[in-house]
């Protein structure tokens, strides 16, 4: 009863929010994402607290800050969207595109035969991105890029910035308790075997990593001829687990009938929905921004469903 007294103020206590909603009256997806912040907000404020008396003061001093702030000019703008929230959204989106073009040159990079060399590898890695991850390492927390470098590389974690490690002088992370503990918490994933240390070519390399995992033929993949490799498909199943589902939508939204429409559909359904002023509809388990041209590259037509293995497809072809 609490929280939905402490959701009502966000959704309920400003008359332009509630103008705002949907022809359904649907509240705006800028409201929901106040309301999840706040409510996130609330429940740090009472473990920090750690003391249950203090609940209803708590609520009531953050009812209080949302009354106050919903009365600041620009807060609530003309059509009853938080402006606040379109805001982090629209720098949340820069720092997702970003973080995918800095990615993409990153599996560029491991294609050089030369990665098994730890100085090139962090080199490839960036330095200044590979202390960003190793400090953090040393205390018992994975960062998320190097979990999905770590995939990508066919390591765990833990091995991949010990690897990285190498090339910069710096001592590995030790294995303790603590460390391990932790990585037994990561999900589990396919991953090619540590061929960095084996001889031969790079392609002899990857065909026995593969070979290994998945008994496939020791043919250098070609893209849907064969499975997915499975450190790409280790990296999928990482992602999906950080992005959403097949049916998501940014920011956080579900709409399970996007199964049943083609790609053309969905690309509609992204233009009706950047109409309100969001500044991003990614869509699917892979948060794809222009499936389109994703499908394209992919070899699917616009006729095509929008489908959990036409998803897949489409992340392979950007692979």
């Amino acid at each position: 009863m609490l929280l939905k007294i402490f959701e009502r103020a966000i959704t309920d206590g400003h008359p332009m929010v509630v103008r705002g909603r949907s022809g359904t009256s649907r509240d705006h997806w800028t409201t929901n994402r106040m309301v999840a912040k706040e409510l996130q907000i609330f429940k740090q404020e009472v473990l920090k607290s750690q003391d249950p008396s203090q609940i209803d003061m708590i609520a009531s001093g953050r009812i209080t800050v949302i009354s106050a702030n919903q009365q600041k000019p620009g807060y609530i703008n003309e059509k009853g969207h938080y402006t606040v929230m379109s805001q982090e959204t629209e720098a949340e989106a820069k720092e997702y595109r970003a973080m995918l073009l800095e990615d993409n040159k990153f599996l560029d990079g491991i294609n050089n035969p030369n990665f098994k060399e730890a100085s090139v590898a962090v080199n490839v890695y960036g330095e200044n991105n590979f202390y960003e991850d190793y400090y953090p390492m040393q205390r018992g927390q994975v960062t998320s890029r190097l979990r999905r470098r770590a995939a990508a590389m066919g390591m765990s974690p833990l091995a991949a910035i010990n690897f990285l490690a190498g090339g910069v002088g710096q001592q590995p992370v030790a294995a303790d308790a603590e460390v391990q503990a932790l990585m037994e918490k990561v999900k589990p994933i396919q991953r090619l075997t540590n061929f960095y240390r084996e001889s031969g070519s790079y392609n002899s390399r990857l065909n026995r990593g593969i070979r290994s995992v998945n008994g496939t033929m020791a043919t250098a993949p070609t893209r849907f001829s064969q499975p997915m490799p499975p450190g790409v498909r280790g990296l999928a199943s990482l992602v999906s687990s950080g992005e959403g589902s097949p049916t998501s939508m940014f920011p956080g939204e579900n709409y399970p009938e996007l199964l049943d429409m083609s790609i053309g559909e969905v690309v509609q359904f992204q233009k009706q929905k950047l109409a309100d002023g969001r500044s991003s509809a990614a869509v699917g388990s892979y948060q794809f921004l222009y499936p389109e041209v994703a499908a394209q590259r992919a070899g699917l037509s616009m006729n095509d469903k929008f489908t959990p293995e036409n998803q897949e497809k489409c992340l392979w072809q950007l692979c």
